[in-house]
């Protein structure tokens, strides 16, 4: 559990909070980065 933990506290890998429920649910989105593949905005 604790390294669970230390991986969803890292901000830069993952958005994350906890809801205070009975059990203390957590919501995660893990971040990535995108790859700039030759498109261009006009």
């Amino acid at each position: 559990m604790r390294e669970f933990n230390d991986r969803l506290s890292d901000e830069k890998k993952y958005f994350s909070i906890l809801i205070p429920t009975d059990e203390g649910m957590t919501v995660a989105l893990k971040l990535t980065q995108v790859k700039n593949q030759g498109q261009r905005n006009v």
